[in-house]
């Protein structure tokens, strides 16, 4: 073997610097990802001074005022219902029974 065989071509040359460079965007890439992943710290800020304890509590207070109506409401409204669902049972009873009684009468 001749020291003018292991010699690389020119082809050899660039392939071999085309693959350094894949794999050196390769290790760039990779970084680019892990650094984007680093967590970055948060500042939390209000656009509103916060309300007084008093205040605060004098809202809750109206809120649950507030939310004890609607519940009653809502009671009043669904013992309604269930009057108004025995009206209409009492009605169709009636109906039905005196459907069934002119059945009875025309046979």
């Amino acid at each position: 073997m001749m020291l003018a065989d292991s010699t690389p071509s020119a082809n050899t040359i660039w392939l071999a610097i085309i693959a350094i460079f894949s794999v050196l965007s390769n290790i760039a890439t990779v970084g680019i990802f892990m650094a984007s992943l680093r967590k970055t710290r948060a500042e939390i800020t209000f656009g509103f001074d916060p309300v007084n304890k008093k205040d605060f509590e004098s809202e809750r207070s109206d809120n649950a005022k507030t939310h004890l109506e609607i519940f009653h409401e809502i009671n009043r409204i669904k013992a309604e219902n269930l009057e108004m669902t025995r009206e209409i049972g009492e009605i169709t009873n009636k109906t039905l029974a005196a459907l069934a009684n002119a059945q009875k009468i025309l046979r």
